[in-house]
């Protein structure tokens, strides 16, 4: 799905989300990419030798690239990171 089909399926507020998501995710020196996965993984938070990574389904809807992205950046240090509010609430919910 491309940004702007993103965008206008799902609306900018998500398009942001998953913007500011992976943004945090790389101050915190995560790469974060997109992959064909098998049908078994939703992707998530991986590490590749040194290299943290954050694999996310290359068919994956938008809601899904969120929510990955939000269990991703769960698992890591955020308090020192300036993180947009929304980000925020999305961290905090379960």
């Amino acid at each position: 799905m491309t940004g702007d089909e993103l965008d206008h399926e799902h609306g900018p507020s998500l398009r942001a989300d998953i913007d500011a998501l992976t943004l945090a995710l790389e101050k915190l020196g995560v790469r974060v990419r997109e992959e064909a996965l098998p049908e078994t993984s939703v992707g998530g938070l991986a590490r590749v030798g040194s290299q943290r990574w954050c694999f996310v389904p290359r068919d994956a809807g938008a809601p899904l690239r969120r929510a990955v992205l939000v269990e991703a950046l769960r698992r890591l240090p955020t308090e020192e990171l300036f993180l947009h509010p929304r980000v925020r609430a999305l961290l905090a919910r379960r």
